[in-house]
């Protein structure tokens, strides 16, 4: 019986110490996906802010809010798009603007925060979405 279970378990030893040699190995590094890549400032804190803060438009708050960097102009720009329901409900357009004043104030706390108020501009763009 003893010999048994020291054979199941050199067994299994050997197994995982393969399967863990070729689990380091890791993928090929021909494969696309895994070539380096470091995004810019701009690059990140708009994933970031997507993360965080993106809407996609719900009948309750019909407007979509996303973050996009504009590397030209070292900008991050909040892009938010509403459909006209919007306008015509006081309290839909108050959220809206309540949220678009969040985001501003959140970019404005991680630009401090990262020492990039000298340089982080921050631009918007509100549109009419055409409904669909």
């Amino acid at each position: 019986m003893q010999k048994s279970v020291v054979l199941a378990v050199t067994a299994f030893l050997g197994c995982v110490g393969t399967g863990a040699f070729a689990f380091a190995q890791g993928p090929s590094p021909q494969l696309e996906g895994y070539k380096p890549y470091t995004p810019t400032r701009l690059e990140w804190l708009a994933v970031e802010l997507n993360a965080q803060m993106r809407r996609d438009p719900t009948p309750l708050s019909e407007y979509a809010v996303m973050f996009v960097p504009l590397e030209k102009e070292d900008a991050i720009l909040i892009y938010v798009t509403y459909l006209p329901s919007v306008d015509k409900v006081p309290e839909s357009r108050q959220r809206m603007n309540l949220t678009l004043d969040m985001a501003r104030k959140v970019i404005a706390m991680k630009s401090n925060a990262r020492g990039w108020s000298s340089w982080l501009k921050v631009k918007e763009r509100v549109e009419l979405a055409e409904p669909k």
